[in-house]
Formats: structure tokens, sequence, C-alpha cells
């Protein structure tokens, strides 16, 4: 359930993660997804995953899962739906293009039209629509 403001301290969440540097395990596409769902909902879903220290651990959890999508869905309790579904506050997972990170997945949150990521080069838009798939936070 989310909690009373949600939507203004989820934009203080994506609005914090402007200043910030990428770090794995401390601030990266899935710690800043983690950080949006518990500023709206009060809850950690990565409070198990949290504390690994390089990519080659955090691509280990994502491993232990079979893939990104298969870690969310586990970390939310929810099943990914057609992205066509999305709203704001929902996850979303897309494709980098360019960069060190090109054709990786990563996850980000929805924002309306517009969802945001964090990758090595910082924060990144991307129009819903062109997303992969969303999963719903209630």
């Amino acid at each position: 359930m989310r909690v009373k403001n949600w939507d203004l301290r989820l934009l203080e969440v994506i609005e914090a993660a402007r200043s910030k540097s990428f770090q794995y395990g401390i601030f990266d596409c899935a710690l800043f997804s983690a950080d949006c769902v518990l500023a709206q909902t009060g809850i950690d879903i990565a409070a198990e995953f949290r504390g690994y220290e390089s990519k080659i651990a955090a691509l280990r959890i994502i491993a232990e899962h079979g893939s990104l999508s298969n870690l969310i869905s586990y970390a939310t309790k929810t099943q990914p739906q057609h992205i066509s579904k999305a709203r704001r506050g929902d996850l979303v997972s897309a494709k980098f293009e360019g960069g060190e990170d090109a054709d990786a997945e990563c996850i980000g949150v929805c924002f309306g039209v517009q969802c945001f990521f964090v990758a090595t080069q910082g924060v990144w838009t991307k129009p819903t629509a062109a997303c992969l798939q969303c999963w719903r936070i209630e």
C-alpha cells in the first residue's frame, strides 16, 4: 500500500538521484528503483540484497534468480506486465542505448510518460512507451 504523499516522496528520490555518483551496491539501477519503492510504500524490497560492492556481485544476485526480470518479480512479489499498463511509481525495465552499458537491461521507475533510470553515466530518461515491461507498485 502506498503511503501518504507517496508521489512527493518519489519525486524527492528522483531529484536527489541527479546529484549522486553511480556505485554498485550503493547507487545503481536496482537500488535506485528499490529506493523509489521504499519512498512510496515504506517497504525496502532490496533489504536482503543490499551490501554487494561490485558489478560481479550484482550480476551474481541476478544470476541466482535467472534474470533481472525474475529478480524484480521476486522482490516486488508481482509479475511483469505489458508496458502499456505502467503508471507513475511502477518499476519498469529497458535496454541501455550506447555507452559502456549498451544493450544491458536495467530497472527504473515510471513517472508518467517518462521513466527514470540510473547508469554509470548518471540519471537518464526514456519514454515509457519505449520500455520493455512494468511491475505494478501498489
